[in-house]
């Protein structure tokens, strides 16, 4: 089945006890696809913007971004956390 994406959000989320971070959010709110790079107290503390892919290019790029770095991307955050 082939489609269009319209929309889309794709998070990393990570769980400490019972507390869930989003170390990561990825989407193509605002019109353009974006990475929103979340600090520990849930704070945008960088947006990417990736003006150059369409929506599906984005999902693409989102997914496989975190397929790749979603180690880094845990460390980072936790680091944080012991600050």
């Amino acid at each position: 089945m082939n489609g269009l994406v319209i929309s889309y959000v794709v998070k990393l989320l990570l769980r400490i006890g019972k507390k869930y971070y989003e170390v990561v959010r990825f989407d193509n709110a605002h019109g353009c696809p974006h990475k929103d790079t979340i600090d520990d107290k849930g704070v945008v503390v960088r947006k990417t913007w990736f003006e150059s892919l369409d929506s599906q290019q984005g999902l693409d790029m989102a997914i496989k971004d975190i397929k790749d770095n979603y180690e880094l991307y845990i460390e980072r955050l936790k680091k944080w956390l012991k600050k």
